[in-house]
């Protein structure tokens, strides 16, 4: 699997308190997957170190390869 990369920036993004975050542009940046058929959002289901991902809208299990994968920055924190 390739390095996320910031949306903002294009610079690679670190893994932090659980969650991915952009030391360029100091926010937090959210992992997103959406069906390959549909388009809608999926549920991510993780078991035995294996993600799969759920479409409620397809009613269908699908694999990583079949999400498509995006990342949005988060709102800014106030420091």
């Amino acid at each position: 699997m390739s390095q996320p990369l910031c949306p903002e920036c294009r610079l690679n993004l670190v893994w932090q308190y659980q969650g991915y975050f952009c030391p360029h542009c100091e926010r937090r940046v959210i992992k997103h997957a959406a069906c390959h058929d549909c388009g809608h959002p999926l549920e991510s289901l993780n078991a035995c170190g294996a993600t799969s991902y759920f479409c409620a809208h397809c009613n269908e299990l699908k694999s990583k390869s079949q999400a498509v994968i995006s990342f949005t920055l988060a709102d800014k924190t106030a420091k």
